[in-house]
């Protein structure tokens, strides 16, 4: 009988698991998070999920030719963090967005005095503002082309080619392949399925897209289409982690 088997028949089996999960856990330690993603997060409010950023370094790095897409930028945090990226790997890309800043609630906090109305109204000028200073402060030499308008506006423009005037007062020529598509708009599941079908017209062979919010649970409107693209022929599932993250294969 080995030393390790005799230690067993005395240790309490909950307490030998538990040691055990520990050593595995301590030979696999989490990643580490990236320096530069970890101070945008540092300032500027909003939501990017530890396993969206490991996908956009994954997908930024091996993506083909192509423009990067997002739909949805609220206050500026993922913009920024895929511009960094792309800054990363060397990647001459250029970012188009498109967000109307449709502001939905929360409810006026008390005490505001403001009204619903003007509170709305006030809070969606701040995250449009947030979004203009943030970006400018950390991407000032590589500004996105964004476009102050609905996703189906912002894809009728991409299909026409057309040349529009963007949120930082350069003209900008829409259209051609999409290397990228990052889908964080409107989470409805007919509106998360007409975004993706719009990037899928345009997106090149070997393209990534992925769907925030996509993994929480499977009655979600952006977890039923993404998992609805995931089961096309033309797709592979690149990662669940946990959202969906896809690349086209045909």
């Amino acid at each position: 009988m080995t030393a390790k088997s005799m230690l067993r028949q005395f240790v309490p089996p909950v307490v030998w698991s538990l040691a055990s999960r520990a050593k595995r856990g301590a030979r696999t330690p989490p990643p580490r998070e990236d320096a530069q993603v970890k101070s945008l997060r540092d300032a500027i409010p909003g939501w990017l999920n530890a396993g969206n950023v490991r996908a956009f370094d994954r997908c930024i790095a091996a993506m083909p030719e192509g423009a990067v897409i997002e739909i949805g930028c609220y206050a500026g945090l993922s913009a920024n963090a895929i511009l960094h990226f792309l800054q990363k790997h060397g990647r001459r890309a250029a970012l188009f967005s498109a967000d109307p800043w449709v502001i939905e609630g929360p409810a006026e906090p008390a005490g505001s005095g403001l009204g619903e109305a003007e509170w709305l109204g006030r809070r969606r000028a701040y995250i449009r503002d947030t979004y203009e200073r943030a970006t400018r402060l950390h991407s000032a030499a590589r500004l996105p082309h964004h476009f102050e308008v609905s996703s189906d506006a912002f894809f009728a423009d991409w299909r026409a080619g057309a040349v529009r005037t963007d949120f930082f007062g350069r003209e900008a020529r829409l259209g051609g392949p999409i290397a990228f598509a990052y889908i964080d708009g409107d989470h409805s599941r007919d509106q998360v399925w007409k975004d993706f079908t719009h990037v899928d017209r345009h997106l090149a062979k070997g393209g990534f897209v992925l769907f925030d919010d996509s993994g929480f649970h499977p009655l979600d409107g952006a977890a039923q289409s993404a998992a609805r693209a995931a089961a096309m022929p033309a797709y592979r599932i690149v990662a669940k982690a946990p959202h969906y993250c896809l690349q086209k294969t045909g």
